[in-house]
């Protein structure tokens, strides 16, 4: 059997706005927004802390991981409520790493540090707050975390919110841009669409918000998410070689996903015919493989 490749990208939960677990969700998921993306002899990177993190923090625990490393796009509920659920930090000795934009109203680390679960942390849990600009520029040209070099731009979505780019040697660029409204506004300059495709070109894989669906777009001016369709053209104006479709409304099942994968890759076909679309499920594994 062949052993998967070295650098990977994990879908623990994929579901927006709130937990929609039931029959109508089981092939794609009902737990809300958390990625990894791993790579040989380090500690992955966590993207977002939904609820689907306890079942990633699981992993970790059994893999005998003693430094977890998250990154938070914001801290609307939905990306920050497993966060408690996440065993590391009630183990003395772990180490837990969180970076991301401020709070709405107040720190990320007030943010993290309000009383949501009885027991006390244990761990070490150390939290960096990423300043944003408006205009989405990284501050001193990005950081690096457990072997990636990471960068930032700001999305249109109320509140402070990041999309991130990470990339190191042997594996393929990948970019998380999550609750993101592709028609602008949310504080963001008439520029920082274009800003955003110079931002994503060279990335591979794009996983890239799709909560709405397309006659539901017009209704949900404001509301600071795109479609499937708008997540493929942005990946086909950057020259991204895979799109995953993300951060689902709970209201929709399995059939609708699988009605907007459809209309997305015959979009792609016409715009960008080497376009790669994907609808993210839990338990999905995309590896990162490098082209030459």
């Amino acid at each position: 059997m062949t052993e998967p490749a070295p650098y990977r990208l994990r879908f623990w939960g994929v579901r927006g706005s709130i937990p929609s677990p039931g029959p109508a969700t089981t092939r794609y998921g009902g737990n809300t927004a958390c990625v990894t993306v791993e790579a040989p002899r380090a500690s992955p990177v966590v993207l977002d802390a939904g609820t689907g993190i306890r079942l990633c923090g699981r992993s970790l625990e059994e893999a005998g991981v003693g430094e977890v490393v998250v990154l938070l796009s914001h801290t609307h509920w939905d990306h920050v409520q497993g966060f408690p659920w996440l065993p590391a930090l009630y183990r003395a000795g772990a180490t837990v790493r969180v970076t991301g934009p401020e709070g709405l109203g107040e720190g990320l680390e007030r943010l993290l540090a309000r009383p949501m679960w009885p027991l006390a942390v244990t761990a070490r849990l150390e939290i960096r707050t990423v300043t944003q600009l408006a205009t989405g520029v990284a501050v001193d040209g990005g950081f690096e975390v457990s072997g990636w070099s990471v960068r930032w731009a700001a999305l249109a979505h109320p509140g402070p919110t990041l999309a991130y780019r990470l990339e190191r040697p042997g594996s393929a660029v990948v970019a998380y841009a999550t609750d993101n409204e592709l028609g602008g506004g949310h504080g963001r300059g008439a520029g920082w669409g274009a800003e955003l495709v110079d931002f994503m070109r060279g990335v591979h894989t794009l996983v890239h918000d799709a909560t709405n669906a397309e006659d539901q777009l017009e209704a949900r001016r404001g509301w600071g998410h795109s479609s499937a369709l708008e997540a493929v053209e942005l990946a086909a104006r950057a020259g991204c070689r895979r799109v995953v479709l993300f951060h689902y409304d709970p209201d929709h099942d399995d059939a609708m996903v699988d009605a907007m994968l459809g209309a997305a890759r015959r979009h792609a076909a016409v715009l960008a015919p080497s376009l790669m679309v994907e609808a993210a499920h839990e338990g999905m594994t995309l590896t990162l493989e490098q082209e030459e």
